[in-house]
């Protein structure tokens, strides 16, 4: 016996040598340039080349080349996927080849194209002689231009071109798997356009005779018919349609998927995520279910993405793995073991690391399609959290250039490294292999390698990068391993080149014995890389073909006892070479088989049945939305659904599963479906801070929300709350901050003085290091440039580690490279701005900063253009200084008084000219309000009683320099926010709350407040009007008083809890809402409604009783109020401006609600609670993201060219007191929606640029507004004010050199929004020409007529004029009988008049004329004395009651009533008079009463020291105000 085995074991050795001798046949080819492709055809031993333009072929496994086309310049091959012999050559002109036998012949064909183009093929699976060729051109703007061409005889002939209307088509059976309807069936993309260039719709067409007839596809909903469809694509058995949820988004709109099993019925996928346009991508997948990822970013910038896959039907999808490893071209680190079903293997990122920030990845496998997941093992890592293998690679590159786990059963080969996390170090990793399918692995090559599997896996090749110290950077090598016995040992042999080995291949099915390895390296003597291609082929390894007892049977997903695990209804087995056996399959080009061996079924064989949804216990639960949809394609009331079915294609048999049929009644449904989406979100602590990033053009849709807790810790969702990932940091969060000019910019200030910068909306970040600690004053961290997101200001501090210490000040520190290197800009600064890049079209140094010294008794502002190397004092005293759209101001001390200076160009200012009797105590406060009307509107301090604070707005001319008073006693707070608000979106229109007892508030007693509304940018303010009944019907008790007493009132800005809240949306247009009250005085807060409009202001109602916080989306499509006074579970919702209102409970436990929020521009369908539960315990928060997308069943149709036929309508703002639509000297038109269409969404619909103004009108009294000196008297006339002197207009002719005349004062300017023309210009009285220029004055208004040329333009005219009447009188009168006839003439008769000739005619016509004004004349003179003398007396006394001011007395300048008349010349006074307004009243008593009084008190506030103290630190930051 011991014989028999030491001979056995001396045949082993023998043969074993044998083997470590042999060595593979090999043969090269060295080319200078690197091949473009190098590829096998398939089921062939034919090689294609293409290099440098030159296609060169191989048919014996690259031994041997021949150049093909020879002469010929080819850009690209295409390998037919189905017709497997064909093969394409595309070259850079109009003639292109293709060859059906693997290349060896080649036929020419023509398309009438331009060149370079990038192409497409598609191939029909049932005929491949039909082809659809598309060339594809897209400009910078990635806006693409498709034309196809199409064959019916596989290029017999030249292509034809298929219609221009479509493109992006494909074959429905462009695969083997897809077979349902017509074989010739394609799809394509049509593409509507409005004259604009705005898509109206891009729609799926389809056509069975290459679209010389079409039909549309459209879905149940209809919507699909009408959206932006992206994409079509046929993957295994589904048609999948990619529509763009917004068709006017830009990039990264969200996406939605339309699946359909037949190509003629879609559905909407149901996908728990945001899917992007460009942030998904679709993976390999089987006929019975899609799978996609869909990507994200990690903290550093690392893509991840989550993998889904869908039910049978491909529209209920299920998340299967998360943070999946990826990159940016859409490459995701998840791999498919090709050849057994249901195993995968992923890279995931689980954590980071602490110090450096990357992501920690580990790799994870499953075997039962996604549903269980778990690590990899080896014989010393177990295979789990603290160790296991991580793998950066498991693919060969197979012959066709994908990239895969190869065509084995069940052996696998991987690179990585073992260990808690993947080391990313290349050096640092080693080559594993597996023989069951990745359930365990060994290490068998100590070196990284790039490998390929030949013979099904009996011979494997091998190509390491050595990591010999020598060649750390270059990774050459000479030596190839391989192996025979499925990795289990290996040998090695030299090539006669040290190589960078970076290809190699076999053929694509893995089944013969011959592979191709490609390799750079460097002549002597030579810079640049050549190319080897080195064939090698290791036929004669083994003499013997296996025979029947050298295969075992290997269970594609076994478990550790061999067992086959059941997956999708079977078992997988294979008929494998054993490892030891000494004999190669020698199966060229057939396949590996594998036998299906069905299980019985159990639960996991079944799938939910459309109408159901998977929950968390893995229960079938209805979802009567779907069943919603059901009910709508059902003629009966009630309908039976089983709850769940056997998935299509499973082949398990028996088994006892319940399907549970269940019957639902559709009213019932329809009330319980849930169309709005909740997702709660719990955090610990309290939320502290929180802020929506505004969105920009490359990111639409992004809906970034960053979210800071008391225990200093940020979260961050992409989705508007609905998904929040903790932002993963060692350092404690302070502060957020957001660049207001680069929107994607966050800055998270950080303890241990870092700083985290992030660019892309906070998916990663850098961190920096800040030079000092945080100030400890209170003042502002940082400030930004609008010229580069590079450079901005940190405010530190130096010696302040005690407060009390002397030398401690706050100190600017300046970067210009985002925070990786500081300088001290400025010391014992307070803000500082970079003004002069606000200023670069004005000529300013966009270096220039203004810096403001920090000083309790005012500092100096200073300025410098290098970085404070030196610097300008432009103010010794200063209380601040802040910047607004247009203009600087700064507040500078004057002795006892503040004054303020502007400067539009940053290097020149110009003295405010306040009304001369107007003076600013240096204790009083300015309040910049805004400036985007083109006037700076400034809140002046006249009252600064603690509580009871009140001032003066102040408007400025278009320059900013001359202020009148606009409206007196407007409120204010303690910290400087005013009553003010403008209503974003349309121009001019602003509220404010007054106070109505200032001499009682002066003196402690509590504020009264009344609400103002101007529709003329503050030229005029009104009391609001009110509505006649509350929202339950019931008519306010002073319903019927004058409006002085019965108003709306409204509670302001200085009120909200979130000074951000408004009461419009710039989006919104025209809709306001707002928490008040009807009476004559504004009442408690506690004890208001809230009320709505819909028209700009004029008209409101209540919509609640009771305070509600409210919230715009869609641009005003949705509108939510939730209670903000009580606990709640409920939302109110309307779709229709507040007509309507649905109830929509968003919790079962009642909550306090914190705020509503939203995207700052209002135009998300999602909305952000943030809420505080009484009944928690301890500090906790929650949010609930509310999504209303599928509220809407398609987005709004907006047809410019036919604004009649879609769903919206023009709205012109208009004043509530004229009949007019003209606002601001033009009648201006919005685009919004139609209200009654609740079933559509606006979307980024470009409503903006259908703004249009119809015309300019002529001017009326409501297009000026008091000038220099003078207010606005009780009788709306501008007076001016007493002891005052009217401003010198003739400075216009010093500061203007191109000046020639200028205008008295006649107490009015034109408003600077107004583009009124002609009409009553209440602005100008004669013209005076300028000192000097009279020649030129008299010149251009005609004015200089003297001597000759007074002739010619008088006394000409009067002789031709005579020449005429007496040529009439000749022809016409006198030789008709004279002036005797004219009673006999009658008009319509024969009057018998001579006429001989046309200019008889002519002069006889002039004489008919003339008797008919001269009978009309008379008849009107007969008529009006018939009148009686009453109503005669009272048409007078209309229109002479301008006459009581037809002398100007008390300053008032000449206008009467008249001129109050609009451009339809009806009396504005009119209907006001009637109605008993005192504020149109038109007083005969003291002139200057009440703007005597007003200036009285403000004057008395300036002089009087009330105690004013400069506000200390930073209490108010926004750069509007200066305190």
């Amino acid at each position: 016996m011991r014989f028999f085995i030491g001979l056995t074991w001396l045949l082993s050795s023998i043969i074993a040598l044998a083997q470590a001798d042999f060595t593979p046949e090999i043969h090269s080819q060295i080319s200078d340039h690197v091949s473009d492709t190098l590829l096998y055809m398939d089921d062939s031993s034919v090689i294609l080349d293409l290099n440098r333009d030159q296609l060169q072929r191989s048919d014996d496994d690259g031994k041997n080349w021949n150049k093909v086309l020879d002469g010929v310049k080819i850009q690209n091959i295409y390998v037919d996927k189905v017709k497997k012999d064909r093969v394409f050559a595309f070259t850079p002109e109009k003639t292109h080849y293709v060859s059906n036998d693997q290349g060896a012949n080649w036929n020419t064909f023509t398309v009438d194209i331009n060149p370079n183009l990038n192409y497409e093929v598609k191939v029909n699976s049932k005929n491949p002689d039909k082809v659809l060729l598309a060339f594809i051109e897209c400009d910078k703007d990635l806006r693409c231009k498709n034309t196809l061409f199409y064959t019916t005889d596989g290029f017999k002939t030249d292509p034809k071109l298929m219609s221009d209307k479509v493109a992006y088509c494909t074959f429905t059976k462009s695969n083997n798997v897809f077979d349902e309807g017509h074989d010739d069936r394609i799809l394509c993309l049509e593409t509507e356009r409005d004259n604009h260039g705005y898509i109206r719709q891009t729609k799926i067409v389809t056509s069975t005779d290459f679209f010389q007839t079409q039909e549309i596809i459209n879905d149940k909903s209809g919507a699909l018919g009408s959206s932006f469809v992206l994409a079509i694509d046929v993957i295994q058995s589904y048609v999948v349609a990619t529509v763009q949820t917004d068709k006017y988004g830009g990039t990264g709109s969200t996406v939605s998927l339309y699946v359909s099993k037949d190509g003629y019925e879609f559905k909407k996928a149901v996908i728990d995520a945001s899917v992007v346009s460009d942030s998904f991508t679709f993976l390999p997948s089987t006929p019975q279910s899609l799978h996609i990822s869909v990507w994200g970013i990690t903290e550093d910038g690392k893509q991840i993405s989550d993998i889904l896959s869908s039910d049978s039907e491909g529209i209920q999808f299920k998340k299967l793995l998360e943070n999946v490893e990826s990159n940016f071209l859409g490459f995701v680190n998840l791999e498919k073991v090709e050849t057994v079903d249901g195993v995968w293997i992923a890279n995931v990122v689980e954590g980071y690391d602490s110090v450096t920030l990357e992501p920690l990845s580990k790799s994870k496998i499953t075997f039962d399609d996604g549903r269980t997941w778990s690590y990899l093992k080896t014989p010393d890592c177990k295979g789990d959290d603290q160790c296991s293998l991580n793998l950066l690679s498991l693919e060969e590159r197979r012959g066709d250039g994908q990239g895969a786990t190869g065509a084995t059963p069940g052996i696998l080969m991987a690179i990585g490294s073992e260990g808690k996390t993947l080391d990313k170090s290349v050096l640092n990793m080693h080559t594993y292999a597996s023989r069951d399918g990745g359930l365990n692995w060994v290490k068998t090559i100590d070196d990284p390698t790039i490998f390929a599997f030949g013979d099904l896996g009996n011979v494997i090749v091998a190509a390491p990068y050595v990591k010999s110290d020598r060649r750390q950077e270059t990774l050459l090598t000479k030596t190839i391993y391989y192996s025979l016995d499925q990795a289990q040992t290996w040998q090695k042999f030299e090539l006669d080149l040290e190589i960078f080995p970076f290809l190699l291949t076999t053929t694509i099915d893995g089944t013969t014995t011959k592979f191709i390895l490609s390799g750079l390296f460097r002549k002597d003597n030579s810079n640049s890389n050549s190319q080897v291609i080195y064939s090698l082929d290791f036929a004669k390894a083994f003499d013997k073909t296996c025979e029947k007892g050298d295969f075992e049977t290997w269970y594609g997903r076994s478990n550790e006892q061999g067992e086959g695990i059941c997956n999708f209804g079977h078992r997988d087995a294979f008929q494998r070479r054993k490892q030891d056996a000494k004999c190669f399959v020698n199966k060229p080009f057939v396949d590996l088989k594998e036998v299906d061996e069905p299980c019985s079924c159990t639960e996991l064989d079944f799938e939910c049945n459309f109408g159901f949804n998977k929950n968390s216990k893995g229960e079938c639960v209805a979802n009567y939305n779907a069943i919603n949809k059901i009910c709508a394609e059902s003629d009966s009331k009630d309908i039976k659904l089983q709850s769940k079915r056997k998935i299509p294609g499973n082949p398990c048999t028996g088994g006892d599963i319940s399907t549970n049929e269940q019957t639902f009644n559709c009213d019932d449904a329809t009330l319980k479906a849930n169309k709005i989406e909740i997702v709660e979100t719990s955090f610990k602590g309290r939320i502290s801070r929180y802020v929506f990033l505004e969105q920009t053009p490359d990111h639409s849709s992004d809906e970034t929300v960053i979210v800071k807790t008391t225990l200093n810790e940020v979260f961050i969702s992409h989705d508007g709350g609905k998904n929040f990932k903790k932002y993963q940091t060692s350092d404690e969060i302070f502060e957020i901050y957001l660049n207001p000019y680069y929107k994607d910019d966050i800055f998270l200030i950080g303890s241990n003085e870092k700083l985290h910068i992030s660019s892309d909306r906070g998916t990663s970040f850098q961190v920096v290091s800040l030079p000092s600690q945080i100030n400890i004053f209170g003042l502002q961290i940082l400030s930004f440039s609008n010229q580069t997101n590079d450079a901005f200001i940190y405010y530190g501090d130096e010696h302040c580690d005690s407060r009390f210490n002397q030398d401690c000040v706050p100190v600017a520190f300046l970067t210009t490279d985002r925070g990786r290197s500081w300088k001290t800009l400025a010391k014992n600064i307070r803000h500082c701005d970079f003004v002069g890049a606000r200023y670069i079209e004005s000529g300013a140094d966009k270096n220039t900063i203004y810096c403001q010294i920090n000083s309790l008794d005012g500092g100096a502002l200073i300025s410098s253009n290098d970085e404070f190397k030196s610097q300008d004092t432009l103010f010794e005293k200063i209380v601040g200084f802040a910047t607004t759209t247009h203009y600087t101001v700064v507040a500078a001390i004057e002795g006892d008084s503040l004054k303020a200076y502007v400067t539009i160009d940053g290097q020149n200012f110009a003295a405010a000219e306040f009304p001369k009797d107007f003076q600013v105590h240096r204790q009083q406060a300015y309040t910049i309000l805004g400036s985007e009307s083109g006037a700076i509107f400034l809140h002046v301090t006249s009252n600064s009683r603690a509580g009871t604070e009140y001032g003066l707005i102040l408007k400025s001319n278009s320059n900013g320099t001359s202020y009148v008073l606009s409206e007196p006693f407007v409120n204010r707070n303690e910290i400087g926010f005013v009553d003010y608000e403008r209503v974003e979106g349309l121009e001019g229109i602003a509220i404010i709350n007054r106070v109505e007892n200032p001499f009682e508030a002066q003196k402690g007693s509590l504020k009264q407040l009344r609400t103002k509304i101007t529709f003329n940018d503050g030229s005029d303010w009104d009391y609001i009007q009110p509505p006649s009944t509350d929202s339950e019907g019931k008519k306010y008790p002073c319903i019927g008083k004058p409006l002085e007493q019965c108003s709306l009132h409204l509670h302001g800005y200085t009120e909200r809890k979130d000074f951000r809240d408004t009461f419009a949306s710039g989006s919104a247009t025209g809709v306001l809402i707002g928490v008040g009250n009807v009476g004559d005085k504004l009442s408690s807060f506690n004890d208001a409604s809230t009320f709505l409009t819909a028209d700009g202001g004029s008209t409101w109602r209540e919509v609640k009783q009771g305070v509600y916080q409210w919230e715009y989306g869609d641009r005003g499509s949705i509108i939510v109020l939730v209670d903000d006074q009580t606990n709640t579970n409920t939302i109110f919702y309307s779709l229709d401006e507040g007509n309507s209102w649905n109830e929509y409970k968003f919790t079962e436990d009642q909550v306090i609600i914190q705020d509503i929020v939203t995207v700052p521009s209002d135009t998300s369908k999602r909305f952000l609670l943030i809420a505080n539960s009484p009944s928690n315990k301890g500090e906790e928060t929650k949010t609930y993201a509310l999504d209303f997308e599928n509220v809407f069943a398609r987005q709004c149709v907006l047809d410019l060219d036919n604004p009649d036929k879609d769903d919206f309508e023009y709205w012109s703002p208009k004043h509530p007191f004229s009949s007019s639509a003209c606002l601001f000297g033009h009648e201006a038109q919005y685009l919004r929606k139609l209200s009654d269409r609740t079933d559509c969404f606006i979307g980024s619909a470009p409503l903006s640029d259908a703004f249009k103004v119809i015309r300019d009108c002529p001017c009326t009294r409501l297009d000026y507004e008091c000038d220099f000196n003078y207010a606005k008297a009780k009788d709306g006339t501008c007076k001016l004010i007493d002891g005052l002197e009217p401003e010198d207009h003739s400075e216009i002719c010093k500061v203007d050199k191109d000046a020639y005349e200028y205008f008295e004062p006649t107490g009015y300017r034109k408003i600077p929004l107004s583009t009124c023309v002609g009409g009553q210009e209440f602005d100008k009285f004669d013209p005076i020409p300028c000192p000097g220029k009279e020649d030129e004055f008299n010149k251009k208004t005609g004015r200089g007529l003297h001597g000759f040329n007074l002739a010619i333009v008088i006394i000409v005219p009067i002789l031709v004029f005579l020449f005429a009447v007496w040529f009439v009188y000749e022809k016409g009168i006198r030789r008709n009988g004279g002036f005797q006839r004219f009673g006999e003439i009658r008009l319509g008769e024969d009057d018998d008049l001579i006429e001989n000739d046309a200019t008889d005619k002519v002069v006889n016509t002039i004489v008919r004329g003339g008797i008919t004004i001269i009978a009309a004349g008379i008849a009107t003179f007969k008529m009006i004395k018939i009148f009686d003398g009453f109503l005669i007396n009272k048409v007078k006394s209309i229109f002479s009651r301008g006459s009581r001011y037809s002398r100007r007395g008390a300053g008032y300048s000449s206008v009467n009533d008249g001129d109050f008349r609009d451009d339809d010349e009806e009396d504005i006074l009119g209907d006001v008079i009637d109605d008993g307004e005192e504020d149109y009243n038109i007083d005969d008593g003291d002139d200057g009463e009440i703007l005597n009084d007003e200036s009285s008190i403000a004057t008395e506030a300036a002089d009087d020291d009330l105690g004013l103290d400069e506000p200390e630190g930073d209490e108010y930051t926004d750069d509007r105000n200066l305190e």
